[in-house]
């Protein structure tokens, strides 16, 4: 039996992960935020009871829907081009920018919001999405830069 290389090699199939990157990216962004939500949400509860659950809870909402949706519009646009990709990026990002704009400084606090458990939940969730993308896109181990060098046969010139 032949041991396997530790190292890849551009002659053998199967270095790249099969599947869509972005679908990966959303499920294992999901769920290290599912696990951080559960453990601040449990966290609050004991220490603040049910405002300080409920104030993570609603950090871990509203920062789960905007990572949710800018990854599932990316998955829905992979079918495409990648210029396409690359435009639902730009317009999500703006769009969700605008948002949270408007959000932040025209929607009043609600009474039973405790600020430090929801910053505490949006400072997690953000770690939680961000660290989930960049892990499933780094094990996606795509072929960028795996460029062909070998030589090309040359034509004579006659």
């Amino acid at each position: 039996m032949k041991a396997r290389s530790a190292t890849p090699s551009r002659t053998r199939g199967g270095t790249t992960v099969t599947g869509n990157v972005w679908a990966r990216m959303l499920r294992i962004s999901l769920l290290c935020g599912a696990i951080i939500a559960v453990c601040c949400v449990a966290l609050a509860a004991v220490v603040d009871g049910a405002a300080g659950a409920g104030s993570a809870g609603l950090g871990t909402v509203i920062v789960a829907a905007v990572f949710g949706i800018s990854l599932g519009g990316l998955w829905w646009s992979s079918k495409y081009p990648a210029p396409v990709a690359a435009l639902v990026m730009l317009v999500m990002y703006a769009a969700l920018v605008a948002a949270g704009t408007m959000i932040l400084f025209g929607a009043p606090k609600p009474e039973w919001v405790l600020p430090p458990w929801m910053g505490t939940a949006v400072i997690g969730q953000v770690v939680a999405w961000l660290g989930g993308s960049a892990v499933a896109l780094r094990r996606s181990r795509l072929p960028v830069f795996d460029v062909d060098t070998r030589t090309q046969p040359r034509e004579e010139t006659v």
